[in-house]
């Protein structure tokens, strides 16, 4: 039980991925391709789908299945057709140390996660999906050239893998005509169950028909929320799962907003007054890139282009507290399964809004994945590396907590 769900079933081959039978014959025909022959080849594969379906791990297990070591890199730390272009100089279109000293025999397959963060109306993202289709224009060789770029050709030695979730973009639907594409569903009400039950049979628990359906329908798509849920029911329980256990756990893990994308979370956020209850559906959306996005974008609402006041820095100061705490006490949530203390962190984050609900300077600003402030991100980091987390308050909010559910249920 010490060791997280999430990574414990994890899929290890590609064999164990829920995929259709029509994007396992695309994955294997473009691998098998690839490898035979990587100069008339499309470069690149792909992955679009719903968040929680697996795609960043699709994405590993296709190159470590056919012999290629990944590099990942976020779209979102890249930014820039600048980022970009030092990538594929230094790895794509080079050999490294490794692989010489290997004969050549480990090459590196590339990923990139979250592309939609190159989208070319997103901040210093400007650009860099304009960029990537071009070098990859110049590297395909299955599509005839025409006129002055017939001659203009580079060479790319490695598949690379985009994942991202759907977004419209013209240089995207551009993109997809070099591209292999493969297209990733929710996954069903039936796959679900099979994997509760071959969990639930491993770990020696049973659970109610009633229950399984309403767990299923309270995970909304996504796979590894669901296995959290899973795994914290497990937790808690002593016996058999029944309705009224997975009925209690929903009111901890607040229904997911699917309607809102990460984008219009962030600027509903940094752009509005919000109730705690708000706050809360928001937090439980995406737990881990929410605080990134708003880290990314609060100090739009703060800043203005007129001279930097002293109480503006004290804005920002007491604003990155607050991502930095909830960013510590999150990790230390998700590796020691302390889920009762997510109610802590959720009133972190309607700490932050109404500090810039307070301060707020500008209204309806845009968000993207802009780069911070030099001197705020320094703060930032700095503050992680020092910052340690005090258990004892924590604790003392988790033992309020349990108390008030005890005085609840009598």
């Amino acid at each position: 039980m010490n060791k997280q769900w999430i990574d414990k079933y994890v899929p290890k081959c590609l064999n164990e991925m829920i995929l259709s039978p029509d994007n396992i014959k695309k994955i294997e025909n473009w691998m098998k391709d690839y490898k035979k022959d990587p100069d008339n080849t499309k470069k690149i594969m792909l992955i679009c789908g719903p968040p929680g379906t697996g795609k960043t791990l699709l994405a590993h297990l296709i190159l470590k299945e056919y012999g290629y070591r990944p590099r990942e890199y976020n779209a979102s730390e890249l930014r820039s057709s600048k980022k970009i272009n030092e990538i594929l100089n230094n790895v794509l279109t080079f050999r490294n140390i490794v692989d010489m000293i290997k004969n050549g025999k480990s090459p590196i397959g590339i990923i990139l996660d979250e592309m939609e963060a190159f989208s070319d109306n997103r901040g210093e993202g400007k650009g860099g999906l304009k960029f990537l289709l071009n070098i990859i224009k110049k590297a395909d060789n299955t599509i005839k050239k025409k006129g002055k770029n017939k001659n203009n050709k580079i060479k790319i030695n490695s598949p690379i893998i985009c994942t991202y979730n759907d977004f419209k973009d013209k240089k995207l639907t551009l993109l997809k005509k070099y591209s292999v594409f493969i297209k990733i569903n929710k996954i069903s009400d039936f796959e679900f169950e099979k994997i509760i039950d071959k969990i639930l049979k491993s770990e020696g628990f049973k659970i109610r028909l009633d229950a399984k359906l309403v767990l299923i329908k309270h995970a909304m798509g996504d796979i590894r929320r669901f296995i959290y849920l899973l795994h914290f029911l497990c937790i808690k329980i002593k016996g058999d799962i029944t309705l009224e256990d997975v009925e209690k756990i929903k009111n901890t893990f607040t229904n997911k907003t699917i309607e809102m994308e990460i984008y219009e979370m962030t600027r509903h956020f940094i752009n509005k007054g919000l109730s705690y209850d708000e706050v809360n559906k928001l937090y439980y959306c995406n737990t881990m890139l929410f605080p990134l996005m708003l880290y990314d974008n609060f100090y739009k609402v703060i800043l203005t282009k007129k001279k930097l006041e002293k109480k503006d820095v004290k804005t920002m100061i007491s604003s990155v507290n607050c991502i930095v705490e909830y960013d510590i006490l999150q990790n230390h949530i998700i590796k020691e399964h302390e889920y009762t203390l997510s109610n802590f962190n959720a009133y972190r984050m309607y700490e932050l809004n109404s500090i810039l609900d307070k301060n707020r300077k500008n209204k309806f600003v845009p968000v993207n994945f802009a780069k911070i402030l030099n001197k705020t991100s320094n703060y930032y980091t700095a503050k992680k590396k020092k910052n340690k987390l005090n258990m004892s308050d924590y604790n003392l909010i988790k033992n309020i907590i349990n108390v008030n559910e005890k005085v609840n249920s009598k």
